[in-house]
């Protein structure tokens, strides 16, 4: 499977996998949605393959959370940075992300849009799977 990439509901840009090279996209929020609710969120640089990772020596800080059934959000810790989703199977988020129920599957914010709310619909596929160039939100005007 080659990689996938999402449309960011906030700017209507993609989610850009390869922003440093290596395959180092830009800085996100991912959410997995189950009926319209997050369920568990992560944070970090986008790995081109709907998860994050963080480069060695980035300093860019990555997180990893759970929402408990109560509300509670549970941070996990994951020293390797693999960042693997632990509320379902990467088939089960990818057939959730493909089917018709676009209130479940995955979104993707960047995280220069981040404004407190994720919405409850899946984002969009980036026909470009991340690759196409586009004006960046992470480029700083000088």
């Amino acid at each position: 499977m080659g990689c996938f990439s999402y449309i960011c509901p906030k700017c209507g840009n993609p989610i850009y996998a390869d922003r440093y090279g290596n395959c180092i996209g830009e800085e996100v929020r991912l959410a997995r949605l189950v009926k319209g609710k997050v369920v568990e969120w992560m944070r970090g640089r986008y790995d081109s393959y709907g998860k994050v990772h963080i480069p060695a020596g980035d300093g860019f800080k990555s997180e990893h959370f759970i929402i408990a059934d109560s509300g509670q959000l549970i941070q996990i810790y994951d020293e390797k940075m693999k960042h693997n989703w632990l509320t379902s199977t990467w088939n089960n988020i990818v057939n959730e992300q493909f089917s018709n129920d676009k209130s479940e599957g995955l979104i993707a914010i960047h995280e220069k849009c981040w404004n407190s709310d994720w919405g409850n619909v899946q984002s969009k596929d980036d026909p470009d799977q991340g690759w196409n160039d586009y004006e960046n939100p992470d480029d700083e005007e000088e």
